[in-house]
């Protein structure tokens, strides 16, 4: 089981710029319930 990083929370819709507070709360939420896959990739938002 693996959590996408496709789709992040983004700070006024700009796909550029990733809402990092927000962020840090799903990664911590996920690895708290056992996810270890993350999957990335350049392309998602803007290579950020």
């Amino acid at each position: 089981l693996g959590m996408g990083a496709m789709r992040l929370p983004v700070i006024d819709g700009d796909d550029g710029k990733i809402d990092e507070p927000a962020v840090q709360k799903m990664v911590d939420y996920a690895m708290e319930q056992g996810i270890n896959y993350y999957d990335t990739a350049w392309g998602y938002h803007g290579g950020n």
